[in-house]
């Protein structure tokens, strides 16, 4: 949990045209058919693999990690958020 918990709460990042671009934690949201599951919203974060794939193939144009959660996870993080439980400092 501590690991998924701060991937959401950390800022998103995505490699567009050369350069890497910053969103606000899980701000950009989009509704994806996803094979055998249906439509869930997504939200884009920064996940470590994109680095990799930026470097590795440098002609590459646009690189996005999309992730699903459901609106009762989203709620119970931002409970913690609230109290102050998302840190990675010890509590």
């Amino acid at each position: 949990p501590e690991i998924n918990i701060r991937e959401i709460t950390q800022k998103g990042k995505y490699w567009e045209n050369g350069e890497w671009h910053e969103t606000a934690p899980i701000s950009v949201r989009k509704d994806l058919d996803y094979p055998n599951v249906g439509v869930r919203p997504s939200y884009l974060l920064f996940h470590e693999e994109l680095e990799s794939l930026v470097k590795h193939f440098p002609t590459i144009k646009r690189a996005r990690f999309w992730m699903t959660f459901g609106d009762q996870y989203l709620t119970h993080l931002r409970v913690l958020e609230n109290v102050g439980m998302t840190s990675i400092q010890p509590v």
